[in-house]
């Protein structure tokens, strides 16, 4: 049998290793799954939850069939960890794009346009020329739609459907893993030309969140062109902070709102002094609990002592990789603080370019005010352009300064 591929960090209590053996192992033909978790049962599934990830996705997900909803689940993870680059490629362009904001049902058209800058260039330089174009169709008909062991595909076509659904429990599962990874420019593009208005305000916010200013000012514009109105406010954000006074101006024209006058007044004020330096109080927000850092979650929890000492002890053995996937298991339970608490101390220690890659993985949650950060780094490394440039236009998917919003 295949090795397991787990969530990160998680371990596997009796129970769950029974029930993938069930749909897995050898005897997989002949053993019968109980259909439900009832009585006695669901108790102990509950219990499991506690201490399980995916005994609580199981249980989310999978209704009163949690148990096939796990072993099946292994035979998904499997299916994705040893599937082709190709099929992997499009299983992330997929799920990256669920992250983001587009709805369950992907659109042929759209995972194909979407999963595009998924696949290497070397595995894309092995196509033949004839294929170069329908390579992401090919794969999903003759392998991400196909099931077996009476399993449905990692991608399913529902019947009567008109898109592709990606499986809940591997959706689940890259979620986690890719928390703290940008999607591709090829998924925002793609966006631009399937998602629905409304899907396209909801995208350029992801987008913006994440420090990818000039993909979302192209969702936000699309949105705004279809005659959805409510990104008003945060185009006209991102292009305030661009500097780019007069465009954002006109956005505040078209929309309504307490802020817009106090806005007109601001803009015009800019414009007319030549205003450059940018006004940092923008890239806070405001809650019932006071003013915080954009998206973080303050806050003391026995989970976030965990996580900062298990990171902690990584980085005492020498392991920094392991103290990056740790750091990231936190974020993916929504704790980005010992991602911060990492960059930090690489920073102190001189480690200018490991304390940029954890502030990258950082704003990749949606943390968009880590981009100060990366702008410090870049400042004390002597490059103020490109400090200048990451605060003003976002970066690339790379992690670079963006040079522009382009739009």
């Amino acid at each position: 049998m295949a090795a397991a591929h787990p969530v990160p960090g998680i371990g596997e209590p009796d129970d769950y290793a029974q029930a993938r053996e069930l749909l897995t192992g050898p005897a997989a033909e002949v053993i019968m799954v109980p259909q439900t978790v009832e009585g006695h049962d669901r108790p102990a599934a509950e219990r499991a939850a506690e201490t399980d990830a995916r005994w609580r996705v199981a249980l989310e997900h999978g209704g009163d069939r949690p148990i096939q909803f796990l072993a099946g689940g292994q035979y998904l993870l499997q299916r994705y960890a040893a599937g082709a680059v190709a099929a992997r490629a499009v299983l992330e362009a997929a799920a990256d794009a669920r992250r983001a904001g587009m709805p369950r049902m992907l659109p042929p058209g759209f995972l194909a346009a979407a999963a595009q800058d998924y696949l290497p260039d070397a595995e894309y330089d092995l196509l033949a020329p004839s294929a170069r174009g329908s390579w992401v169709e090919r794969v999903i008909e003759t392998d991400l739609a196909i099931g077996a062991r009476g399993l449905p595909g990692p991608l399913r076509l529902p019947r009567g459907g008109e898109g592709y659904e990606l499986a809940d429990y591997l959706e689940q599962h890259l979620l986690r893993e890719r928390a703290t990874v940008q999607p591709a420019d090829s998924a925002w593009r793609a966006a631009i030309g399937w998602a629905e208005p409304a899907v396209l305000t909801q995208l350029g916010t992801a987008a913006a969140l994440r420090g990818r200013f000039r993909p979302a000012a192209a969702l936000f514009e699309a949105a705004i062109a279809a005659g959805e109105t409510t990104g008003l406010r945060n185009l006209a954000w991102i292009y305030e902070n661009a500097g780019e006074f007069e465009r954002a101006a006109e956005l505040c024209e078209r929309s309504a709102g307490a802020w817009v006058p106090y806005a007109r007044e601001r803009l015009a004020e800019k414009a007319a002094a030549g205003y450059t330096t940018m006004d940092f109080r923008m890239w806070w927000a405001d809650t019932e609990e006071g003013t915080r850092e954009n998206g973080e979650w303050l806050g003391d929890d026995d989970a976030l002592y965990e996580y900062s000492t298990r990171v902690e002890a990584r980085l005492a053995a020498g392991d920094s990789h392991g103290a990056d996937r740790v750091a990231a298991e936190a974020a993916a339970d929504g704790w980005l603080a010992p991602l911060a608490d990492l960059a930090s101390t690489r920073e102190k220690a001189g480690d200018l370019a490991g304390a940029a890659r954890t502030w990258r993985m950082s704003v990749a949650t949606g943390n968009m005010f880590r981009l100060l950060n990366l702008a410090g780094l870049r400042e004390a490394s002597g490059d103020e352009a490109g400090g200048d440039l990451i605060v003003r236009y976002g970066i690339t998917v790379d992690g670079e300064p963006e040079p522009g919003l382009g739009v």
